[in-house]
C-alpha cells in the first residue's frame, strides 16, 4: 500500500467480492465476513512518505481513503475496512503474539540472508546469485 490503488488492488477485491456475494446467495441466514484493508508498515511506506514529504502516518491516511473511495465507487460490499495502524489491529497483533510466545513459537536466533524489499521477504545464499553489474539477483 505504498502507492495510490491500481488495477490489481481492484481485481483482488472484485474476486474476493464476488466470493463474499456468492456465499451470501448460498447462505443468506449465516453471517458472513468480508474483510479488508490497508497494510501500513515496512520500509517501502517509510520511503514512499518520505519522498512524499509527508509523515508515515499522515502518508497512509491519503493513501488508505483513496482505497476507500476506490472500493465505494466499485460497489464493493465489504463488512470491515481495516488499517494495521488501527489500534484494533494492534491490539489482536499484539494478543496473538504473546499466545505464540508463550507457546515457544516465537524465539531469538540469529538469521542472515538477502532482504529484497520489493518481495518484502530475505532469500537464502542459494537464492540469489551475482549480475554483470555487482547486483545480486533472486535466481
Amino acid at each position: 500500500m505504498f502507492s495510490a490503488p491500481h488495477l490489481g488492488h481492484l481485481y483482488t477485491v472484485v474476486l474476493a467480492d464476488a466470493a463474499h456475494r456468492w456465499q451470501k446467495l448460498r447462505d443468506p441466514e449465516s453471517t458472513h465476513v468480508f474483510s479488508t484493508g490497508t497494510d501500513e508498515h515496512g520500509i517501502k511506506i517509510f520511503r514512499s512518505a518520505e519522498k512524499a514529504q509527508k509523515e508515515p502516518l499522515k502518508f497512509c491516511d491519503h493513501i488508505s481513503e483513496k482505497f476507500r473511495d476506490l472500493f465505494q465507487k466499485f460497489d464493493i460490499a465489504n463488512t470491515d475496512f481495516i488499517r494495521t495502524t488501527e489500534d484494533r489491529h494492534k491490539l489482536c497483533v499484539e494478543h496473538v503474539w504473546k499466545q505464540l510466545l508463550d507457546a515457544g513459537f516465537i524465539y531469538k536466533d540469529v538469521y542472515s540472508g538477502w532482504y529484497s524489499i520489493v518481495d518484502e521477504c530475505f532469500f537464502a545464499d542459494g537464492e540469489v546469485e551475482d549480475s554483470p553489474s555487482g547486483k545480486v539477483l533472486h535466481s
